[in-house]
């Protein structure tokens, strides 16, 4: 029985420094929670965001159908708007056709994501075009070791790419449809 008291008494100082550091990182996320918030409530007064209800990015895909034939084109507007500003990034991958995909990248201490806005249906009869944009990953904070959903960078970049789409055309359909993630693991 002396032996447990041992193996307890050398784990003690290890099991104590990982509960003060859970309750730092708790600290820290609500105090990040509070900052975001006060950002969150700055951005909306200043009309660069949408208030939405549901912030679960990674889980939604936007749809947008609209008039609007080239990526290009939704390139050129977002090339105007201050998503530098934000630390988003992005990069466009597109033919002469129109089609192709815009790549965002965001890196930043709230947290990091790289999201996509591919063109996925065409119809030239009826004269509209279909356009997909999903946050496709977030990455691991190096400061802290854990990952974090920056959801304001994220609807920051959703409310650009909206704006983008209504400057070009007023009639464009936003439709936002949830996704599902299936993963098969073979052992054999």
């Amino acid at each position: 029985m002396e032996w447990i008291w041992i193996i307890l008494r050398m784990l003690a100082p290890i099991i104590i420094l990982w509960i003060i550091k859970a309750i730092l990182m708790a600290l820290a996320s609500e105090a990040g929670s509070r900052r975001a918030a006060k950002k969150n409530d700055a951005l909306l007064a200043e009309n660069k965001v949408i208030d939405r209800n549901d912030y679960d990015y990674y889980k939604q895909a936007h749809i947008f159908t609209t008039k609007t034939s080239s990526i290009a084109e939704i390139g050129n507007v977002l090339n105007k708007t201050d998503l530098m500003e934000r630390k988003i990034t992005f990069k466009s991958n597109y033919g002469n056709d129109g089609i192709g995909m815009i790549e965002f990248h965001q890196r930043g201490f709230g947290g990091s994501f790289a999201a996509a806005l591919r063109s996925f249906q065409r119809s030239e009869k009826l004269g509209l075009y279909r356009y997909r944009f999903q946050v496709e990953a977030w990455y691991e904070n190096e400061k802290i070791g854990t990952t974090q959903q920056d959801v304001l960078g994220a609807n920051i970049l959703l409310t650009a790419i909206e704006r983008a789409f209504f400057q070009l055309d007023e009639n464009t359909e936003v439709q936002r449809v949830n996704v599902t993630y299936k993963e098969k693991v073979d052992f054999f």
